[in-house]
Parts: C-alpha cells; sequence; structure tokens
C-alpha cells in the first residue's frame, strides 16, 4: 500500500514544485520588467545632473512629461529646452554591478539644435550623466538601436530631397565613456556626386565565372537596404563577373526603387526581406513585426510576383521568437551573416576588402550593404572582393543555394 502511495505522491511533489519555481520565476521578471519601467519613468520625470558642453554650464536638470527648460547665461537671458525622444534598454559598461540607461536628447538653443547620446546611472530618484556626446542635426536623426551588449547605432542620413542618403553612426560604451565609431560620416556632410565610372576592360581569364573551383566550397554575398543609389552599380559589377547574391531590400526602399528591384531579379539574384522601414524588431510585438515583414513582401510581389522569397534579416540582427514565428508564417526564415564587413560605417574600400578575408570559409554569408551612403565605398571594394575570394578556391552563390533550399 505504502508503494503504491509513494508512486502516486512522486508526480504530485514534482508537479507541485514545478509550478512553485514557475511562479517564481514569473515573480521575478516581473519584479526586473517593474524595476525596469520605474526607472523609464523617473529618467522622464526626475532630475538629471547634465553637464551642457554648448551652453558651458553643469546643472541638476528637472524633467517633466520627458522635457525641462533651463535659463542660463550671466542674467539668465538664454534658454534651452532640453527633450528625451528614445530611451534604450540598461546597459552594464563596467564591473560595477550598476545599469547605465543610453538615450538620445535633443537641446533647443537660441542659435542651433542639436541631438546628444547620453549615459545616466541612476541614484534613486536622480540620474546623472555618465557620458555624453554630440550626434548632430535633431532633423537628421531617424532612430536608435541596441546592436549588442555594449554597441548601439543611430540610423540617419545625409543631404536633402533626391540626394537623401542613409548613414548608420556607432557608438560602443567602454570604461563609462561614449566611444564613436572611428569611421563615423559627419551628419553635415554633403552626398559625394555619382561618379561615372571609367570603361571595365574584358574580364581575364582569372575572372571568368568558370574559374571558380569551389575546391574549398561555397559563400554567399548579401547586401541590405537596398535598393539605393549604388544598387545599379553593385548590379553592373556582379553582371560583368558572373555572380549571383541575395539582395536584403527594404520595403520603403524598394516602393521608391521599383526599377531597381525589378532588376535584381532579372538579373538572376535573390530578393529577401529587411523589413518595411528598418525597425528594430525585438522591440515590438509579435503583430507589428508581422505586418513588418507582410508589407515589404506584398510591396516586392507586387513589383516582381514570381519572387520567391525565402529569408527574412531582420535590422541589426536583432530578433526574438516572435520574429522567427512571424517570419514562417509567411514561409521565411531568419537568416544572419557570419562575415561582417561593417561597411555601413564609413570604412575605406580597402578596409571593407580585408574584412571580407578575415572571416573567408566554407559557409560564409558575407554582409555587405547597397543602400547606405557608404555603398559608393563598398561598390569600389566589390571587384577585389571577388577576385580574392575566387583566388582563395570559393564559389559564390546565393543564400537559398548555399543553403541547398
Amino acid at each position: 500500500m505504502k508503494k503504491f502511495l509513494l508512486i502516486f505522491l512522486i508526480p504530485l511533489v514534482i508537479i507541485a514544485l514545478a509550478i512553485v519555481l514557475v511562479k517564481c520565476n514569473k515573480s521575478k521578471n516581473s519584479d526586473k520588467s517593474a524595476g525596469q519601467n520605474q526607472a523609464e519613468i523617473k529618467l522622464g520625470e526626475g532630475i538629471i545632473k547634465i553637464n551642457d558642453p554648448t551652453a558651458n554650464f553643469q546643472k541638476d536638470v528637472d524633467f517633466n512629461n520627458k522635457q525641462a527648460v533651463i535659463k542660463y547665461g550671466n542674467n539668465n537671458e538664454k534658454e534651452v529646452v532640453y527633450t528625451i525622444f528614445d530611451l534604450l534598454q540598461p546597459f552594464n559598461i563596467d564591473s560595477e554591478g550598476d545599469q547605465e540607461w543610453p538615450f538620445l536628447m535633443r537641446a533647443d538653443y537660441s542659435d542651433k539644435k542639436i541631438v546628444y547620446l547620453i549615459i545616466a546611472r541612476q541614484d534613486d530618484d536622480k540620474f546623472t550623466a555618465v557620458d555624453q556626446v554630440i550626434v548632430g542635426d535633431p532633423t537628421k536623426i531617424d532612430d536608435i538601436h541596441q546592436v549588442s551588449s555594449t554597441e548601439i547605432a543611430i540610423d540617419a542620413f545625409i543631404g536633402e530631397g533626391s540626394d537623401k542618403e542613409s548613414v548608420i553612426l556607432a557608438y560602443t560604451f567602454q570604461a563609462n565613456k561614449i566611444v564613436p565609431g572611428k569611421d563615423n560620416i559627419d551628419l553635415n556632410t554633403k552626398p559625394k556626386p555619382k561618379e561615372t565610372p571609367a570603361p571595365k576592360p574584358s574580364p581575364t581569364a582569372t575572372n571568368k565565372p568558370d574559374s571558380e573551383s569551389g575546391e574549398k566550397g561555397k559563400v554567399a554575398l548579401s547586401f541590405d537596404d537596398g535598393p539605393g543609389k549604388y544598387t545599379p552599380d553593385i548590379l553592373d559589377i556582379l553582371k560583368d563577373e558572373g555572380i549571383k547574391a541575395t539582395f536584403f531590400e527594404i520595403g520603403e526602399n524598394a516602393e521608391g526603387k521599383g526599377d531597381y528591384t525589378k532588376r535584381v531579379h532579372a538579373e538572376g539574384h535573390e530578393l529577401g526581406n529587411h523589413t518595411y522601414d528598418h525597425q528594430q524588431l525585438n522591440k515590438l510585438s509579435y503583430d507589428k513585426q508581422l505586418d513588418e515583414m507582410k508589407h515589404t513582401n506584398d510591396i516586392l510581389k507586387g513589383l516582381v510576383p514570381e519572387a520567391k522569397i525565402n529569408w527574412m534579416r531582420p535590422p541589426y540582427g536583432s530578433y526574438n521568437d516572435d520574429t522567427k514565428t512571424a517570419a514562417g508564417k509567411l514561409g521565411m526564415e531568419v537568416m544572419l551573416w557570419n562575415v561582417d564587413t561593417r561597411d555601413w560605417s564609413g570604412k575605406k574600400a580597402a578596409d571593407i576588402t580585408s574584412s571580407v578575408f578575415d572571416g573567408l570559409k566554407d559557409g560564409a554569408i558575407i554582409l555587405m550593404h547597397d543602400g547606405v551612403a557608404n555603398s559608393s565605398e563598398t561598390a569600389k571594394a566589390l571587384p577585389d572582393i571577388i577576385k580574392g575570394i575566387r583566388d582563395r578556391g570559393y564559389k559564390m552563390v546565393t543564400i537559398s543555394e548555399l543553403k541547398g533550399k
């Protein structure tokens, strides 16, 4: 009898323990979430100690609804209006265990407008700006994204109207300091006039497509953020070299440059989904993620009805389980990369080229961009990249070919 009781009771005990553990975890996550929300409220409604290098003062600034007005100058004759307009998840940028909050703050002075990137540390109801750097003109800044545990990126642009070009600015947090990427483009820079390419010589024997032995394996070239100003240049080079690649397009860009999207497909390249307007997907709900992907697929399919879109690449590589579920519902898989050229960051062609060979191996998926301002350098680098990959014994294919899909 005791034996039967034990057999009956043991599963009940295990189930009870499991329920307790789940409740504990939920409680911990709830506490963590509540603490974070509380900090966000305090940041927009509390005091932040700010060192303003433009107005040349350091003050405790009391924010109300994420805004504050400060008088300064000898007789308080000047005024600056601060507005917090974006806030990221907290980082931990040192070994002290405290969390730092990165956010963007707009400062409207009488004669100029500036956006600062700030990291602030919380101490009860007060935040202290540990460091801050000038990002640039607020009218040229779109959004801020977390790239890794210590790096963020800011979407921005240079130029206006038909000359407008996307740029991405990188910032890392090191020892309580914000370190701008060494290749960041100044937002005051004017877009480069598009150069007329010099006539290309006929391909040599070593550059012909049939010289791709593939003895060391296959690799895939992929391009993000297009179609853009330099997409035709990149397509010209790929056509001359007999290479097929995968283009992860932004729906919004495809709407404006549909002829480029049609050309990508007509020349045998693969189209991929890169969301409608380059949102960081793990910050969005499932429904919003699904809408970003579906809207983009609808645009691409409207331009090229016969295109098969197998892959979805999340901006910044940031995604969650909802992303995978939403992509799967639309018949796609999430596809990242394993060789990052960081060509978006302002690198010169030679540096972009060398970054490809640093991680080249069988199965490599190489990330480049055809839809940002620095894609002009990517186009310059591409012939040397292709030659170098061939010389090393690899064959270049689309991602679907690489994955056997």
